[in-house]
């Protein structure tokens, strides 16, 4: 279309409703003999195929529902409680990771960070909090290793406002992209020390340009932007370093996907020279 220009688009991964036991049976039902059919898997496929529905260009299964495929690969951990050295047994996310890979080759995944969990460890196993924290991320980086290793793209990483500088050291990475939802601007500067993509709601973007003077900024991802929005954007970057960002928090997961797409396509934003 002359004059415009589309915006690639980009999951950071969806919530999904727990189903019906009706629902849920059909699903089992119809799954092949000897394929992965819990809780988590539908989850799983059902946050990952409206994406695929639509046309995102960079889908992403799972969301923080992965808590719990997480906390039950960490072994040594009792109801969130650290009971003895923790060590991962990466069967199911390896599994997963082919399930992913199987609707949508090369796709990647969302999961909490290591702080969402709400880990604990009264008995002091570690000698002390960087002990824990990097005992953990070192588990962590196992199993998204083994992800990665049956084909998974790589892993949006969910972190709070109180994501450490030892935690964003322990899981950032080439193939990993850490998000904070609501970055305060002492945490955007943390993830901008430690990747060069960042996501962002669109009204910090003023906040991210000034800071673009002191770290590089290969792609910014605007969450949930309107046209406006990423026509504004252009104003500031080229069409190839923005990127359309999203995470269905709705019932209505497909349409929500749909919308993106939708405004996605833009006017083409010439920049001055």
């Amino acid at each position: 279309m002359a004059g415009m220009v589309r915006i690639q688009t980009r999951s950071l991964g969806s919530e999904v409703e727990t189903p019906d036991l009706a629902t849920l049976s059909t699903w089992v039902s119809e799954r092949p003999v000897g394929r992965e059919a819990d809780l988590i898997t539908y989850k799983l496929e059902s946050s990952l195929r409206p994406q695929i529905l639509a046309g995102i260009d960079h889908p992403s299964a799972g969301g923080r529902f992965y808590a719990e495929r997480v906390l039950s690969s960490l072994k040594g951990i009792t109801d969130r409680v650290v009971q003895e050295e923790v060590y991962a047994d990466p069967a199911e996310v390896r599994m997963d990771a082919t399930i992913i890979t199987g609707l949508y080759r090369g796709g990647w995944c969302a999961l909490p960070g290591l702080s969402e969990l709400g880990l604990t460890d009264p008995d002091h196993c570690y000698r002390d909090d960087d002990e824990f924290v990097e005992a953990l991320t070192g588990v962590y980086r196992e199993l998204m290793r083994a992800m990665r290793d049956a084909g998974v793209g790589g892993h949006l990483v969910h972190c709070g406002r109180d994501l450490t500088e030892s935690e964003a050291d322990g899981l950032a990475g080439g193939k990993t992209l850490l998000f904070i939802e609501h970055p305060d601007p002492a945490a955007l500067r943390l993830l901008l020390e430690h990747q060069p993509v960042i996501a962002i709601p669109p009204a910090d973007l003023p906040v991210l340009v000034d800071l673009m003077e002191e770290f590089t900024v290969r792609q910014v991802i605007l969450i949930d932007p309107s046209s406006a929005d990423l026509t504004r954007a252009l104003g500031e970057m080229d069409a190839d370093h923005l990127a359309s960002g999203g995470y269905c928090s709705s019932g209505d997961c497909e349409g929500y996907w749909k919308e993106r797409i939708a405004q996605s396509t833009v006017p083409a934003h010439p920049r001055p020279s």
